[in-house]
């Protein structure tokens, strides 16, 4: 179903899309037909493994031009048919913005990676600094031209890699979880953007988005994806008021307004109509109050008997003494930290951008040697251990799944971290099977990672970890 919102023109007519990775014997898309509107902001959804991504690799032609494999059917952008240009020469149609934006910035400072673009093409330097200050001032980055970008924060990158785009003019911008690896403040500078980008500029969104909460309230429009196939289209307030059980069956988080309606609806019989996914908070609890008047509560059943919180005694798994790390510029990255975690803790180290968080995790892995102070993991003084006797000890998930992988199947990838500590025979098989089957990996056991979608990446790194 084609839902129509701001204007008649189509932006985007993809019909009868199907896509097949190179040795795969079942297709990633299987009849896809979707069809965008100029200026139409487009939440795209689904699980792990459902072809978010690989659909919208397909609007540039990286996929298959990259990728290879077979592709058929048909994709016009802006009345240009995909398959008959090169992936530059969709720049000016589509731009594409990924997870990681450190995958996107070539230049050492901002100003340079944002013309990197329009200097490829060959655009005279007058058109290139136009582009680039124009881009610099949507994005509210116009006094950072000279800042390196290694000094920049994850939402920082993101707002570079978004102006260096958006200085190719294109009609589509796609993003692709683009908030993913960033903390709160970071997602907030991005979606701020991208909702001044459709609002303010007319520009046509698609956006892949998890943390759904944030962003619901931005999308004219909510496609859902399953096994490669488009399964629900419609506006938000229908998506998530009708499409409640079906979302949750294949593993799609819903917005908690939603699941507070939903839940309302269910409790009262006599509750006529449904309220919009849209309404806040303070409409919902009013609508609560009002419906709960006159009605007998039996406040008993609600009542659990109070059980003091109790812990059995146990040795400390991690301890800390006065530890601190100076880096070469002189900041100041850890000052005098002392921490104790129990073994069988589960412990959320949180803070801002900059607070030490990754500089003290990797003191507890061995990437960092403690200068000052002392780390002791299971009894042991960790100050002259070497990286591969901690990883036994200390497992360690990056943010992106790719940065840990280093072999051509998942089966591979298993086996690469215990052939590397000179482990043999039935004892690695038997580590193998144990994770694979933990992290639900059975039917990808001959895939090449980089097939896989980011999710089940991220399950493969954690089942790495497992196996050692």
């Amino acid at each position: 179903m084609h839902v129509v919102t701001k204007r008649n023109k189509i932006m985007i007519d993809i019909q009868n899309l199907s896509y097949t990775y190179p040795n795969m014997s079942e297709p990633t898309l299987r009849g896809i037909d979707l069809h965008i509107d100029d200026g139409e902001f487009v939440l795209l959804l689904g699980a792990s493994g459902s072809g978010k991504s690989t659909l919208i690799q397909c609007l540039n032609g990286l996929v298959p031009k990259i990728t290879g494999g077979n592709l058929e059917g048909e994709i016009v952008i802006n009345g240009k048919d995909v398959r008959k240009y090169k992936v530059h020469q969709m720049a000016s149609d589509v731009g594409i913005i990924f997870q990681n934006p450190d995958t996107q910035l070539f230049s050492l400072t901002v100003g340079k990676d944002v013309a990197f673009g329009p200097e490829n093409l060959g655009m005279p330097k007058e058109e290139i600094v136009r582009r680039m200050d124009l881009a610099m001032r949507i994005v509210g980055m116009e006094d950072m031209r000279d800042r390196f970008v290694f000094t920049l924060s994850g939402g920082e990158k993101q707002r570079v890699a978004i102006a260096g785009t958006l200085a190719m003019e294109p009609h589509v911008m796609v993003l692709d979880e683009p908030t993913s690896d960033l903390d709160p403040v970071g997602t907030g500078e991005v979606l701020s953007l991208v909702r001044r980008l459709n609002q303010e500029k007319d520009m046509t969104i698609i956006l892949i988005e998890h943390k759904i909460d944030e962003v619901v309230h931005l999308a004219d429009r909510v496609v859902v994806m399953d096994q490669g196939k488009i399964i629900m289209d419609g506006t938000p307030d229908k998506i998530f008021t009708n499409g409640h059980d079906q979302l949750k069956s294949i593993g799609i988080a819903l917005p908690q307004l939603s699941e507070i309606v939903h839940a309302m609806n269910n409790g009262f019989g006599d509750f006529e109509g449904a309220l919009p996914t849209h309404s806040s908070y303070k409409t919902i609890l009013a609508r609560l109050c009002q419906l709960l008047r006159g009605k007998p509560t039996n406040i008993a059943r609600f009542r659990t008997a109070h059980t003091p919180l109790t812990r059995t005694a146990s040795k400390p798994k991690i301890e800390i003494k006065n530890l601190r790390h100076t880096f070469e510029d002189g900041t100041v990255g850890l000052d005098g930290i002392n921490l104790v975690i129990p073994e069988g803790d589960f412990v959320a180290l949180i803070g801002h951008n900059g607070a030490g968080k990754t500089t003290l995790i990797n003191h507890l892995i061995g990437f960092l040697k403690p200068a000052n102070g002392t780390i002791f993991i299971n009894g042991r003084d960790i100050s002259d251990m070497r990286v591969a006797a901690l990883a036994q000890s200390v497992g360690y998930l990056f943010q992106n799944p790719d940065n840990q992988i280093f072999t051509d199947s998942v089966t591979q990838e298993l086996k690469f971290g215990l052939e590397n500590i000179k482990l043999r025979g039935t004892i690695i098989e038997e580590r193998v099977n144990r994770a694979i089957s933990m992290m639900e990996l059975e039917e990808f056991r001959d895939r090449h990672p980089h097939s896989l979608s980011r999710g089940q990446r991220q399950r493969l790194a954690v089942a790495s970890i497992l196996a050692m």
